[in-house]
């Protein structure tokens, strides 16, 4: 079994929340580090973990909204990885990756149901 095989076999055990979650916590990571030039190859490798993770996933969502939003970010991520070069060489790229991706990190985690519950653990 190769090793994308292991990943998408423990993720589809998890729950789907925690699935979300998993996305979330890359598409965070890819926000908060893509300004960062040394971690180009973390940051590569969390945009197509992030496509397979979104079409692991989207099947399980029962929301047809949830779906075509997730397939979305997946097509967008898609895309960056298909430009990559011109990408990561253009400051503006980075940012705007940024914005966009802290962003769908903030609406993939509304998806998760866990925001609501969060405050209970503060």
């Amino acid at each position: 079994m190769n090793k994308r095989a292991k990943v998408k076999e423990q993720f589809l055990h998890e729950p789907v929340t925690i699935q979300l979650v998993a996305l979330v916590t890359n598409l965070a990571k890819i926000s908060a580090y893509i300004n960062d030039t040394e971690k180009e190859s973390l940051i590569r490798h969390l945009v197509d973990e992030s496509r397979f993770f979104i079409d692991w996933m989207a099947p399980s969502l029962r929301d047809f909204e949830q779906q075509y939003q997730l397939a979305q970010y997946q097509r967008q991520l898609t895309q960056w990885l298909s430009q990559w070069e011109t990408i990561w060489g253009d400051p503006i790229h980075r940012r705007n990756i940024a914005t966009e991706t802290a962003r769908w990190s903030e609406q993939v985690w509304q998806i998760s149901g866990l925001r609501d519950t969060a405050g209970a653990f503060a």
